[in-house]
């Protein structure tokens, strides 16, 4: 972070600050150029200096123009980082959120489905056969979801 910081704060501004610098000294290197080699009376010597003044400018400029555009790409380099990272978090964050709302959408679902059913036969009620004084009641209560039964409890009782 403190790398991309000085980037921004620093080397960048100072990178095209110095692009602009040299901007109005190559501007200057022309304007002698040109009035030395109409005022020079050796044309082939005022051209060969204007060569070198212009040879010296122009990877001047070019060494500035490198400078700069490798802290950019650093500066980029460094920000497709923290974006990759800043992509995992939030990846992992859907994940989990994912994993906890379908939790919490299978248990609500299980709750909802779940029914307590309740089954009664009374014994020997269909039976004239047995005479029973008492007529004895069972009664079958089970819990189940989609997926299985989780309570079963049986009763008997007595109803007279």
């Amino acid at each position: 972070m403190a790398e991309l910081q000085m980037l921004l704060e620093e080397e960048i501004p100072a990178g095209r600050s110095a692009l602009l610098d040299s901007f109005t000294n190559l501007e200057r290197v022309a304007e002698y150029c040109e009035s030395n080699y109409v005022q020079s009376p050796d044309k082939h010597r005022a051209l060969e200096e204007t060569k070198n003044y212009t040879t010296q400018s122009l990877a001047s400029v070019a060494y500035l123009i490198n400078t700069l555009a490798n802290n950019v790409l650093q500066m980029l380099d460094i920000q497709a980082s923290q974006l990759r990272r800043m992509e995992s978090s939030i990846n992992h964050i859907s994940q989990v959120r994912y994993t906890v709302h379908s939790y919490s959408f299978q248990m609500g679902e299980n709750q909802a489905l779940t029914v307590s059913s309740i089954t009664t036969t009374r014994l020997g009620a269909n039976d004239p056969s047995r005479n029973l004084s008492a007529i004895s009641v069972l009664r079958l209560i089970s819990v189940c979801d989609k997926a299985r039964c989780i309570f079963n409890s049986f009763e008997l009782l007595d109803a007279s």
